[in-house]
């Protein structure tokens, strides 16, 4: 596979970017197809609506570049940076995703079909919508993202009346994932944090409790619906 130049990236960019300025009159789409990318930069260009297929992409920077609807497919990631970027409406179809990072992008209403993740940092996204229905998942970390609507992963969350910025408290069942704050673990670990956290404040570990038994309550009611309708 031939390895792709900066210059050529740089090229098919300033292209890519005339043909949306020009609603498509001037200038040219951006399609990588059967190219290496390694070591590059795509940070803070506008590539939205742009193609990636059978590419592999390693130690490359898309931070606060905006990717929306960008289309990759068949593409292996390697310690790739999507930090601040625009993701939305993004899909990744039968791809690799190792070692990278989604860091505060805005992944709502992206899509990973037929994607593996292994390894890979959500922190701070926004996961609105995103679709994980077949995607294969081996380790990901979303501490203070946004879970709400998540399709493809059972996801019950809550806010829990706090003064933090992010107050939710979320459950990842078919993960096994609990998340609050800058925390992720298990129930028994996040029992545990929030009883050292908040020592001194019974009420505050009171509230976190009523929260924690409501998320069971409700993991426990949707699997008696499924058992029910199964059954069936």
């Amino acid at each position: 596979m031939r390895e792709i130049t900066q210059e050529e990236i740089n090229a098919k960019v300033k292209d890519h970017e005339l043909w949306l300025d020009t609603n498509g009159n001037q200038g040219e789409q951006a399609v990588f197809t059967n190219v290496s990318i390694t070591n590059k930069n795509f940070s803070h260009r506008n590539l939205l609506g742009a193609v990636f297929e059978n590419v592999e992409v390693k130690n490359t920077d898309f931070r606060k570049t905006n990717l929306s609807s960008t289309r990759f497919k068949n593409v292996h990631f390697h310690h790739v940076f999507f930090n601040d970027a625009i993701l939305t409406g993004i899909k990744f179809w039968y791809c690799n995703i190792t070692n990278t990072a989604y860091f505060c992008a805005n992944l709502k209403n992206a899509a990973f079909t037929n994607t593996t993740l292994i390894n890979v940092d959500f922190r701070g996204s926004n996961l609105r919508y995103t679709n994980f229905f077949t995607a294969k998942i081996e380790n990901i970390f979303v501490t203070n993202a946004i879970p709400m609507n998540v399709l493809g992963q059972r996801v019950i969350c809550m806010q829990v009346n706090t003064s933090r910025r992010n107050n939710l408290i979320a459950y990842w069942a078919g993960l096994g994932i609990w998340t609050t704050g800058c925390f992720q673990g298990t129930l028994e670990k996040l029992r545990e944090a929030v009883a050292k956290t908040h020592r001194k404040d019974p009420f505050l570990r009171a509230r976190y409790e009523r929260a924690i038994n409501y998320i069971l309550e409700e993991d426990k009611a949707d699997k008696e619906m499924r058992i029910k309708k199964e059954s069936t």
